[in-house]
């Protein structure tokens, strides 16, 4: 409706319209002009798809429920960033894509009113196996885990020359005695990583060297390469319950073994 030289667009139904007005000056005469005016429908908000939490690494699409394809679609990211389409798509989640993204529609000059979604993407649990990799023939190592989240809040499930595994083994640390592959899957808020560790036999091994004979009324026996184990502890056992942990020890009354 025309109110003097104002148009107002209220009412009016969707369309193109063709405005013709004139101005007659004295002595001049008039001139006429014809003015085109579309108007256009605003862009109902975009309805956005659920988005479950998704695990870093994961694929993961922001999409719409349905789109128009008269319409643009422009997405605002978290760090500002735009993109123009039906969806954002990313082949990894990464954890700096956490946040939230808005999208609006757009026809022509027509912006619809803004519609959001939050995007959790959940840290993957990264960690490292520590332990003795190389043990000799009836020997034990302890194996555990160590990494960015606290053992109380994740679940471990441990493989010996996988895919075997230790369904009952849901600890963050276990006892080996055998050489081979251990690996261990730990799972953290629905995200898990695996990882392996290799134990070996250890091959390297140097002799004990004993020598043995009477030190007056006594007998004793001494290990004679004790340079061979600059670290070494010995353990000495023998009858009755004989132990020692000493290099030479006095066995006038028994026997033993090392």
């Amino acid at each position: 409706m025309l109110y003097g030289n104002i148009l107002s667009t209220e009412n009016l139904a969707l369309g193109t319209y063709l405005f013709k007005y004139s101005v007659t000056v004295d002595c001049v005469g008039t001139a006429e002009s014809i003015i085109t005016l579309s108007l256009e429908e605003i862009p109902q908000a975009p309805v956005i798809a659920a988005l479950n939490p998704v695990c870093q690494g994961e694929a993961v699409e922001i999409a719409l429920e349905s789109s128009n394809t008269q319409y643009t679609y422009v997405w605002t990211t978290p760090d500002g960033s735009t993109f123009t389409g039906s969806a954002i798509n990313f082949t990894e989640a990464l954890l700096q894509d956490n946040g939230t993204y808005t999208v609006t529609a757009q026809l022509g000059d027509c912006i619809s009113e803004p519609s959001e979604v939050v995007l959790q993407v959940k840290p993957l649990p990264e960690f490292t196996i520590n332990g003795n990799t190389i043990i000799c023939i009836n020997q034990s190592s302890i194996l555990s885990v160590q990494g960015n989240f606290n053992s109380s809040e994740v679940d471990f499930v441990w493989y010996f020359n996988a895919p075997d595994n230790w369904g009952n083994l849901n600890t963050v640390e276990i006892e080996i005695f055998e050489q081979g592959t251990y690996s261990v899957d730990v799972i953290w808020n629905g995200c898990s990583t695996s990882k392996s560790i290799e134990i070996i036999e250890n091959t390297d091994i140097i002799p004990v060297q004993l020598s043995a004979g009477c030190v007056g009324d006594r007998y004793l026996v001494n290990v004679v390469n004790m340079d061979d184990f600059p670290n070494g502890t010995f353990s000495w056992i023998g009858p009755d319950g004989f132990w020692s942990e000493e290099s030479s020890i006095d066995i006038t009354d028994g026997t033993l073994g090392l």
